[in-house]
C-alpha cells in the first residue's frame, strides 16, 4: 500500500469505490484481509465519513 500512497493510484471517487469493492482490482498482490464493501449504502456512508475527516474534501461527482 505504501507504494500506492500518492503517486501510483489516482484516488478519485471511481478508483476509491473500485478499491473499496475489491482491493486487489486496484492494488494487485495486496494481502489485506478485507473482502470489500458491496452495498451501495455502506459505500456512500464510508465515503461521506472520509469526506467529513478531510481537511479539503474533493467535491462529490455530479452523475
Amino acid at each position: 500500500m505504501i507504494k500506492y500512497a500518492g503517486e501510483s493510484v489516482n484516488w478519485q471517487y471511481a478508483n476509491l469505490v473500485a478499491f473499496l469493492k475489491k482491493p486487489k482490482s486496484v492494488i494487485p498482490k495486496t494481502i489485506m484481509a478485507f473482502a470489500g464493501i458491496h452495498k451501495n449504502k455502506d459505500m456512500a456512508n464510508l465515503i461521506a465519513d472520509l469526506r467529513n475527516d478531510a481537511s479539503t474534501p474533493v467535491p462529490l461527482p455530479t452523475h
